[in-house]
């Protein structure tokens, strides 16, 4: 179910965001899951892993970030900082979240936007937004983070650019004198591989029955999702206002290692996933973050593309669950520690 948000701080804006419930409320864990989409996509690329989360018992929040879908189109440029702090809002505003009771997942320019809200949340950035009438005390990381395909560099330094083939991909897809479609092959051709792409994809057409690729069941549920915003008066798609504020926060991002180390004394369990035929974000940058992290869990993906969440789904998803068993048996045991603790202590009195 889709709602709006009006999200607070220093560039006021209305955010569009869903929640998935549970399936089964009988195995509800009472856990909660927020995703963090990438450059100019928008929170339903996430479906794949919502079904995974919701029949495991999570209840998962997906948005539409600033600049695009159905939420506000602000002039930029944006940062990730910004980004940061949207999330943030609408963390407490509108879900009423703790980050420490959450697991975060991004990807992408989404990684890069929770990696700096973890770095924030570990300086105390964000205490003016959780404040003691909604948590006693100031969150100082997540339950756990997901970090698909992502880097801690923008484009300031040469590690942080994409590869060559990536900008030329790129021109295809924001030339003016390209049609529509030709745009949406371009944007599938950089994301994934063409032999997944012309690979079945187990899903049936819902009136012929006939068998679907994964490149015909990505374009019918992206001009599903283009109509529906069409017909709703919102943008059906990309805009190049908000490509352009989004391409700011990207080229200007950057999270210090003194900064990623705070993440890691902050002890949020992480996973990293890799692609190593990455044509947007460059391998040796993701692969960089299992040196500047020490992560839980690093995944790397061989002969992968960018769109790992979609191409390389069941591994992912299985990493994802990995990670959120792992960081749940975590705080059980903090938690079972501090009853310890406070039983011996309350018996001294």
């Amino acid at each position: 179910m889709g709602f709006f948000v009006d999200i607070e701080g220093d560039s006021p804006f209305k955010m569009y965001y869903e929640i998935h419930e549970p399936i089964n409320k009988e195995n509800a864990k009472n856990i909660n899951v927020i995703c963090v989409s990438g450059y100019t996509v928008e929170g339903w690329i996430w479906s794949s892993l919502v079904e995974v989360l919701i029949e495991q018992g999570y209840r998962v929040c997906t948005f539409d970030n600033r600049g695009c879908g159905r939420s506000d189109i602000p002039w930029g440029p944006y940062t990730t900082s910004l980004f940061a702090s949207d999330t943030m809002w609408l963390m407490k505003k509108a879900l009423k979240w703790n980050p420490e009771k959450t697991h975060i997942v991004s990807i992408s320019m989404g990684g890069m936007i929770t990696l700096e809200i973890l770095a924030s949340l570990a300086e105390g950035k964000f205490d003016s937004i959780f404040t003691a009438d909604f948590i006693p005390n100031p969150p100082r990381k997540f339950l756990s983070a997901s970090l698909l395909v992502t880097q801690s560099v923008g484009w300031r330094k040469f590690s942080g650019l994409p590869p060559l083939s990536g900008f030329k991909n790129a021109t295809r897809i924001w030339n003016p004198f390209q049609s529509r479609a030709e745009k949406v092959q371009a944007n599938m051709e950089i994301t994934f591989t063409p032999k997944w792409l012309n690979s079945q994809s187990g899903k049936l057409h819902p009136k012929t029955q006939k068998p679907l690729t994964n490149r015909e069941l990505i374009i019918r549920r992206g001009a599903k999702h283009f109509y529906s915003k069409k017909e709703e008066g919102f943008p059906p798609g990309p805009t190049l206002k908000g490509a352009a504020g989004q391409t700011w926060a990207i080229a200007s991002h950057c999270v210090s290692q003194e900064r990623l180390n705070k993440i890691s004394q902050a002890h949020t369990p992480i996973l990293v996933v890799a692609a190593d035929k990455d044509r947007l974000v460059q391998y040796s940058s993701q692969k960089l973050l299992l040196k500047q992290l020490k992560p839980f869990e690093y995944l790397l993906l061989e002969n992968s593309p960018h769109g790992v969440n979609e191409e390389r789904s069941e591994e992912v998803n299985q990493a994802i669950l990995r990670l959120f068993t792992h960081a749940e048996d975590i705080e059980k045991q903090s938690k079972a520690q501090k009853v310890k603790i406070t039983t011996i202590i309350r018996s001294k009195l």
